[in-house]
């Protein structure tokens, strides 16, 4: 699993579950530099699902939460530098323009090379105006596959169980908590996408995007950064539109 921030990992319990019950040994990379209690409550929630190697790279690169897209060529570099990085499947944020680190970790991971790129939606506002989003729901696009996890009930209030022992992101759960509950326990399921370039150097979706309105930063702002990435790195998988 390559997430931008600790805590990112909730959006995952669906899988997290299903690779336990496999015995699948799971590695969790975090990309943003966080603090000790976040990673700590991040190590402790993983745990619960039989995940031990977990690595923290913002505390070398120096990607500080929003700016992750400054740091590109550094986390790249980091991230090659784990042996098992390329081993398997890869998960990570979905390319929806919701938060300007999930992009950029969608970029990184998919720069990795030809791999098996699964991803996962967190927030986004596809079709939507400010101030509303959606949570879990990604937008279509042409390199995207969707397929569908079912869970148990038990399995559902398990994870919103799981969401108090996150204290230090209390306010940020009390505004994702009716979606989750929607998701988790009214429907639940959860859909996720396999990837498969090439990927288009644009928003993830037209109009105003949740990055832009909610985090200060729009593709315009990351742009040239991911251009600069991809020419230092090689544009195999992504195409200008």
């Amino acid at each position: 699993m390559i997430l931008a921030h600790c805590d990112d990992e909730i959006f995952l319990h669906p899988v997290l579950r299903e690779w336990q019950a496999r015995g699948q040994k799971v590695t969790a990379v975090y990309l943003v530099d966080q603090s000790a209690n976040r990673e700590g409550e991040s190590r402790a929630e993983l745990a619960r699902f039989g995940v031990q190697e977990i690595f923290f790279l913002g505390r070398t690169t120096g990607a500080t939460d929003g700016l992750l897209d400054q740091k590109l060529k550094e986390t790249f570099t980091a991230l090659k530098s784990i042996p098992v990085i390329q081993e398997g499947e890869i998960w990570t944020h979905d390319w929806e323009a919701g938060h300007p680190d999930h992009d950029a970790c969608f970029l990184l991971a998919s720069a990795l090379g030809p791999i098996n790129l699964c991803t996962f939606s967190a927030y986004n506002s596809w079709k939507l105006r400010s101030p509303l989003f959606r949570v879990m729901q990604a937008p279509p696009g042409p390199h995207k596959e969707p397929f569908v996890i079912r869970f148990s009930l038990a399995g559902g209030l398990a994870s919103l169980r799981s969401l108090v022992r996150y204290r230090s992101q209390r306010r940020t759960f009390l505004g994702l908590g009716p979606f989750l509950v929607y998701h988790w326990i009214i429907r639940r399921q959860v859909r996720y996408f396999r990837n498969r370039g090439p990927y288009a150097l644009k928003a993830g979706h037209q109009g105003r995007t949740l990055r832009e309105s909610r985090f200060g930063r729009s593709f315009l702002d990351s742009r040239e950064l991911y251009r600069e990435f991809l020419a230092w790195h090689g544009r195999d998988q992504w195409t200008e539109c």
